[in-house]
């Protein structure tokens, strides 16, 4: 979250703390990765900071990992609201063109069944 908030606030004060905070947060989240039960917000922080990267391939693949992870409805929601505010920030054209509303349908997961309700 405080990468995304440095990046959307955007002077040049908060752009050089979110460059040295980048590096920072994907050792953090690469080394809960390696461990036993990484959780739904070690994948969301990574699909954040591939689209703030504009790594598309990258978000892709964190999209499916923290889909794949939800436990709570509000999980998706969150990260959902986080990527929109990135688009704005960025006019939207700029970013990959990621399927939030995938993220948003798939927010309707259940606990118990992480199939999609349609």
């Amino acid at each position: 979250n405080a990468v995304t908030l440095l990046e959307i606030k955007g002077d040049q004060r908060s752009q050089a703390k979110r460059d040295e905070l980048v590096p920072v947060v994907l050792f953090a989240v690469r080394q809960r990765l390696k461990g036993k039960e990484p959780d739904y917000w070690d994948h969301a922080t990574m699909l954040e900071l591939a689209v703030l990267g504009r790594d598309r391939e990258g978000a892709d693949e964190h999209l499916e990992n923290a889909l794949a992870a939800v436990r709570e409805i509000w999980e998706p929601e969150t990260t959902a609201r986080n990527l929109k505010l990135i688009r704005i920030d960025h006019h939207s054209s700029e970013l990959p063109n990621l399927k939030l509303s995938t993220m948003q349908t798939n927010s309707s997961l259940s606990k118990k069944d992480r199939t999609p309700r349609i």
